[in-house]
């Protein structure tokens, strides 16, 4: 058992220590921005309407970016698949009714179509191309 459970309560009394000790591996976007490689989809996205959507929400965090630790820019980011962009635009109960949500059974002609949101959507100004 942890030294400072106990100490506040039915808690960890080092939590915060411990947690602030961690590496960060989250940035601002405002690094993708003022990337070269990246500017131009920063731009396109803040016109559109995932503009609150913060790039590492799909790219993951930029600590493990492929510059920063000389890991292969291929193999970096998203996958394009609909179970990405289906972690926020599937049809829930719980979602606002003017969120933009699809049900699958409804948007996809057949299983085999799996990444098929990239085809029609981009995925930085997602409208309809």
């Amino acid at each position: 058992m942890p030294e400072s459970f106990g100490k506040y309560g039915p808690y960890r009394g080092n939590a915060l220590i411990e947690e602030g000790e961690r590496p960060i591996s989250f940035s601002e976007q405002k690094k993708c921005a003022e990337s070269e490689c990246h500017e131009e989809n920063y731009l396109t996205k803040e016109e559109s309407k995932h503009k609150p959507v913060v790039c590492e929400n799909c790219h993951g965090a930029l600590a493990f970016h492929p510059g920063e630790k000389g890991e292969d820019p291929e193999k970096f980011g998203t996958k394009p698949e609909r179970n990405l962009c289906l972690t926020c635009h599937r049809k829930e109960p719980a979602r606002p009714a003017d969120f933009p949500t699809i049900l699958e059974s409804e948007h996809y002609v057949e299983e085999e179509e799996l990444p098929q949101c990239i085809l029609c959507h981009d995925p930085h100004s997602p409208a309809v191309s």
